[in-house]
């Protein structure tokens, strides 16, 4: 994909201006294209239907519709074959819970730097979800929920890469940390996202939390990391201190 073609939803003036100076301004080889934008739910829908963007970049809070209903309309008529980036100031937990429902592919809070828009947008339009780490905490914090015995068959180095993702990494980013290739990385959350049942990393967080895989304590720490790819014979559990990563009561 030569030049990302991106539609921007964003009633906020300020807003709207701090992110495409992001994109026509930023120092990367990813080339992101504004090739529509307004400030009005209805308006961007007819933008999308016309020009069929790669990416949709949205807010939540608009002046005519709620941006919740914009994600929902679009993927109820694209499915997959145009991404919804959310970009919002708002990320309590309904609003999170109610774009992933709807179909939202990544999700980038306004707090986060925005020179890292660009890499989200990529990320999204390659057909992976990105999230920051205030919406990985978001989602680990109101999602969490007594512990389930059933791990659904998740391998050990399956809930190690798992855990990795609720860090807010991205595949390139676990590959070096545990010195195996991206390829293998994706092979090993497509069979996570099969064996929980989801379709993209926010949702896997979302169940993971759910079934008590993964809580907010069960980050890993840089020598744990070294630890579990230096020694991945021998079970997890005496590799690391898991620290309520399988909730124990």
């Amino acid at each position: 994909m030569n030049v990302i073609n991106a539609v921007l939803i964003e009633d906020d003036e300020f807003s709207k201006f701090g992110i495409r100076c992001a994109l026509e301004n930023g120092n990367t080889n990813i080339k992101v294209k504004v090739v529509g934008e307004t400030k009005f739910g209805i308006q961007g829908l007819r933008m999308v239907e016309e020009i069929l963007p790669n990416v949709v970049v949205c807010d939540i809070g608009l002046p005519d519709i709620d941006g919740i209903q914009i994600i929902e309309k679009i993927k109820s008529k694209f499915e997959d074959k145009i991404k919804i980036l959310v970009v919002s100031g708002n990320i309590n937990r309904d609003v999170v819970a109610g774009a992933i429902q709807n179909g939202a592919d990544s999700f980038f809070s306004k707090s986060t730097d925005v020179t890292k828009l660009i890499e989200a947008i990529y990320v999204t339009a390659k057909g992976e979800s990105w999230l920051d780490s205030n919406i990985s905490k978001i989602l680990i914090n109101s999602f969490r929920k007594s512990s389930h015995n059933s791990q659904h068959d998740i391998t050990e180095r399956e809930l190690t890469i798992l855990k990795l993702i609720a860090q807010g990494l991205q595949n390139d980013e676990i590959a070096n940390k545990l010195y195996i290739t991206e390829g293998t990385v994706r092979c090993h959350t497509h069979n996570i996202f099969t064996k929980l049942n989801v379709k993209n990393r926010i949702q896997a967080i979302n169940q993971g939390v759910h079934l008590g895989l993964i809580d907010i304590q069960g980050v890993f720490t840089e020598s744990e990391i070294i630890k579990i790819s230096n020694d991945y014979d021998i079970p997890l559990s005496k590799k690391v201190k898991m620290r309520n990563f399988i909730n124990n009561k």
